[in-house]
């Protein structure tokens, strides 16, 4: 600590003006005092004085009264602070931020001379920790936990903002791959609803194209057997009849290219539905190929009246129903067809079922497809009905399964939106 050694020094030390007045006794002897103490205050002749650890400085004035008129020089001493005495000519000592603790501060005046006292004036001294500092020392700390956490807390930021940015770099990139795909695909789309149209277009001009030949087949293959039958043996009669049954074939072959050419495409009125009606309706149509097989028809749930496309819903029950009586298989005593429904919330939920030979996993797919038909089972038909159907309740936005396996029957699952029905009117 800076000590006041090098102050300028007074030019004589306190004396007596008149030292003729002072006994024999003051001749050989001093008095010193501590005069002041300046600490932030100022203490007038003290004993003992406490001052604040936060005082930046302490100055302690003293002198001697003097007999003589020459310069006097002092020794000091803080105990507790210095490690001897100190020599100077001032009179003031300074000591710069002291410690908190106890100090005895002692003053003399130097020299050998017998004339000097060897008595040291002394002042106690007791340095206390300013209560401000321990206000200050609690919020440098809560200062410095703080700096802490808002550090720690701006390094998570800077993270999480990071990973923002990363993110959205990734969700711009992935928008981007959608924009690019969606217009992939439209481009996809339309072409493909460019094919459909042509491939519609093209099925319904040959197939309405073959009606006329396959109507003169047939006219003049009755009139050959009518006119000439006579002369015909009867391999020509067989012949003529194959000619027939074939065009009659063929002809329902064309019928239903020219109907699945329609699907999609042209567009019926509609109007209200109960397939509970429709379903009974189509049963009367069917009882001469449900009777021949014995088979019984039955519904389960309470079916709904729907406002629909009439004529392709009633050809998809029709077809559907139809083709379960086909596959009863000719030793199934018991043959029976159960058409069922339930509320499925946003679709309607269908489903016809019968007990017949079933269908293996591996051509589950393939009955939904045109002309596709199972090699290893004979039945009369065109191979286009399971076709017709998928096309219609995909055209109305369903969906359509088959849940079946050899010799358990076969469950044809089928879906109709209700958002169809937005037409609807109050009833």
């Amino acid at each position: 600590m800076q000590k006041a050694r090098d102050r300028k020094p007074r030019t004589t030390g306190s004396h007596v003006k008149n030292p003729a007045h002072l006994s024999r006794r003051w001749k050989n002897a001093q008095l010193m005092r501590i005069d002041e103490v300046y600490a932030d205050q100022v203490y007038k002749e003290p004993k003992y004085i406490k001052i604040l650890a936060s005082v930046p400085s302490v100055r302690i004035r003293y002198h001697a009264v003097s007999i003589t008129s020459k310069r006097i020089r002092y020794n000091y001493i803080l105990v507790g602070h210095d490690k001897d005495f100190i020599e100077t000519w001032d009179e003031e000592a300074r000591y710069d931020s002291l410690s908190a603790g106890e100090y005895t501060f002692r003053v003399k005046v130097a020299g050998e001379d017998p004339g000097y006292s060897e008595k040291p004036a002394e002042l106690k001294l007791e340095v206390v920790p300013d209560p401000r500092d321990r206000v200050i020392s609690e919020l440098e700390k809560k200062v410095r936990e703080r700096t802490k956490e808002i550090t720690k807390a701006n390094e998570e930021l800077q993270i999480e903002i990071a990973k923002r940015r990363h993110a959205e770099e990734i969700l711009q990139h992935q928008l981007e791959l959608q924009k690019q795909i969606g217009r992939e695909l439209g481009e996809k789309t339309e072409e493909l609803s460019r094919s459909n149209k042509n491939l519609d277009a093209f099925v319904y001009t040959v197939s309405h194209d073959l009606k006329a030949p396959l109507v003169s087949l047939q006219g003049f293959s009755t009139l050959l057997l009518n006119n000439y039958g006579e002369s015909l043996d009867e391999n020509g009669k067989m012949y003529i009849d194959r000619i027939m049954k074939n065009s009659e074939h063929m002809g329902k072959l064309v019928q239903d290219l020219l109907e699945i050419s329609r699907i999609g495409r042209i567009m019926g009125p509609k109007e209200q539905a109960n397939i509970s009606d429709l379903i009974s309706d189509i049963a009367d149509e069917l009882a001469p190929q449900l009777q021949k097989r014995g088979t019984k028809l039955t519904t389960k749930g309470e079916m709904p009246v729907m406002w629909c496309e009439l004529t392709r819903i009633r050809r998809v029950f029709t077809n559907l129903i139809s083709n379960s009586n086909k596959f009863m298989g000719d030793g199934n005593e018991n043959p029976a067809i159960e058409v069922g429904y339930c509320d499925g919330d946003n679709y309607h939920k269908f489903y016809v079922k019968d007990n017949g030979i079933g269908i293996d996993e591996k051509y589950h797919d393939k009955i939904f497809h045109i002309f596709q038909r199972l090699d290893d089972i004979k039945t009369e038909g065109t191979g286009v009905g399971l076709a017709i159907v998928k096309k219609i309740i995909e055209s109305f936005g369903g969906s359509i399964r088959v849940d079946s396996a050899e010799g358990k029957g076969t469950t044809i699952h089928f879906t109709l939106p209700k958002s169809d029905e937005a037409g609807k009117p109050d009833i």
